[in-house]
């Protein structure tokens, strides 16, 4: 004799949205297996799963293919022939996605586990709210705790400064303006409408960006019982309080920049905002807490906001990991 839960029977019978699921990844083929495997025992199970390789050297197809049937389980794997970042790998992955006849695209990293009933929390919400079309779950850390990075309200629409939505408002579904690629679900009809990420950010921002494009049309929801577990350290916002070089930053501060540009309500105090914090950022480089480091960081600083105002997006080969 079979045994169902009172809500198993509930979900079986209840409104399921019609998704492709799309992971970017980089040289972590564990972690991608295991988020893989989270999708395949999801309850609302995807149409499709898409996964974007971002030239891994690490044997994640072998790995993979050991693991799975990629045509039985609707398994897309696409290894590039180098490494176009985090943006363009969204990027072009969204844009396989985009062939397939769903209504919704699901975007994670490959450090992202979502929890089994994940995709079914999120359809009960779009059943009754059919105007969304873009919804998210809570993002926790290993040890359960919410990851507030991953979900933010803009504080100020001239500088686009954010801060997260407090802990007492994840009792409930809440309203957002900032989300991270980890476990957001946009309509197919929205991407459409609103294009691709900004590729050419190569990395960070592209998310931040996407969301503010998404808010010009809908709103944002957390559907706060859903939850998907990030398997990461540290939030990748986190800096020390002793400063350690990081390659990344370049990309961090340049592609505000053009995000502020772009979207910034008021231009000329956009303008004024950005000159002023470029100053101030330069200005900070004498302080001890960059000893040691003073001309790296005086260089990151120069390249970020020249090439931003430039508008010289891409690549900088000055700044890739070691």
């Amino acid at each position: 004799m079979i045994w169902l839960s009172v809500y198993d029977i509930r979900i079986e019978e209840a409104f399921n949205i019609n998704y492709v699921s799309v992971i970017v990844t980089y040289n972590r083929k564990l972690l991608l297996t295991e988020a893989v495997e989270s999708l395949l025992q999801q309850t609302n199970k995807p149409q499709q799963i898409v996964i974007l390789d971002n030239h891994s050297s690490d044997g994640t197809e072998t790995y993979l293919r050991s693991h799975f049937d990629f045509v039985d389980q609707s398994i897309e794997y696409h290894r590039l022939p180098e490494n176009i970042g985090g943006s363009g790998g969204f990027a072009a992955a969204i844009k396989d996605a985009l062939k397939y006849e769903c209504d919704w695209i699901s975007l994670s990293d490959d450090d992202a586990i979502f929890e089994r009933h994940y995709f079914q929390q999120l359809s009960n919400y779009a059943e009754r709210n059919r105007d969304i079309a873009a919804l998210s779950g809570t993002v926790r850390f290993e040890n359960m705790d919410i990851d507030f990075t991953h979900r933010r309200r803009v504080r100020d629409w001239n500088t686009l400064a954010p801060v997260p939505v407090a802990t007492s408002e994840y009792v409930d579904n809440f309203n957002y303006d900032v989300s991270s690629f980890v476990g957001l679900v946009v309509k197919k009809s929205m991407i459409q409408k609103i294009g691709l990420p900004e590729s050419d950010f190569f990395i960070w921002v592209d998310d931040f960006e996407y969301s503010l494009r998404i808010r010009q049309h809908s709103e944002i929801i957390n559907v706060s019982d859903a939850t998907i577990v990030h398997k990461t350290g540290i939030s990748s916002v986190a800096f020390r309080a002793a400063y350690q070089p990081d390659w990344r930053e370049y990309y961090g501060l340049r592609n505000r920049v053009v995000m502020v540009q772009k979207h910034g309500k008021n231009k000329v105090l956009s303008t004024l905002f950005l000159l002023a914090w470029m100053f101030g950022k330069i200005a900070t480089v004498p302080m001890k807490r960059f000893a040691g480091y003073r001309r790296h960081v005086l260089r990151v600083y120069v390249d970020a906001f020249r090439d931003a105002f430039r508008h010289k997006l891409g690549k900088n080969n000055r700044y890739l990991p070691k």
